[in-house]
């Protein structure tokens, strides 16, 4: 026997559970699961959003109540509220070719691979989350991937 449970605030629809990034080719999708697995839904940013979330969606990042949909190929990262999913803006200014994000307080930090085929293209793009803008970028070798962040507690922790 399944037990659904109806929850009447759009602002908590995904509140407890997890969110999966389904990369595609072109479009791609976001999948919700309950934590007791009792719903799953897909297609969570379009039906919430009725658009697309872009081609390639490479990866979500999250800070606080925002998520971050990082779309590869549309060079775009669209932020959403975290528990309801609705929309925001979007950074589209800075970035070439996004693969991931990590945030760090009201910071954020992307990977970028630039073209493929060029070796000396390849950044971290520094967005400040207030604004929604990159301010600056670093400059990395080939195709940087994943990007973590630690707080100074963790840090402290992993050091003992």
């Amino acid at each position: 026997m399944i037990t659904i449970t109806i929850i009447d605030n759009e602002s908590i629809a995904y509140q407890n559970g997890v969110i999966i990034s389904n990369q595609g080719n072109p479009t791609g999708t976001v999948t919700y699961i309950s934590n007791d697995f009792s719903a799953i839904e897909q297609q969570i940013y379009n039906t919430v959003n009725t658009e697309s979330v872009g081609d390639d969606l490479q990866s979500i990042g999250f800070n606080n109540d925002k998520a971050y949909l990082v779309a590869s190929t549309d060079d775009k990262i669209t932020v959403v509220d975290r528990n309801s999913f609705f929309k925001d803006t979007e950074i589209t200014t800075g970035l070439n070719n996004p693969q991931y994000f990590a945030a760090s307080g009201s910071t954020g930090y992307v990977t970028n691979w630039g073209d493929p085929m060029v070796t000396t293209d390849d950044f971290i793009a520094v967005i400040d989350l207030d604004t929604n803008t990159v301010t600056t970028s670093i400059s990395v070798d080939e195709k940087p991937e994943k990007i973590i962040s630690k707080t100074a507690t963790e840090k402290r922790r992993i050091s003992v």
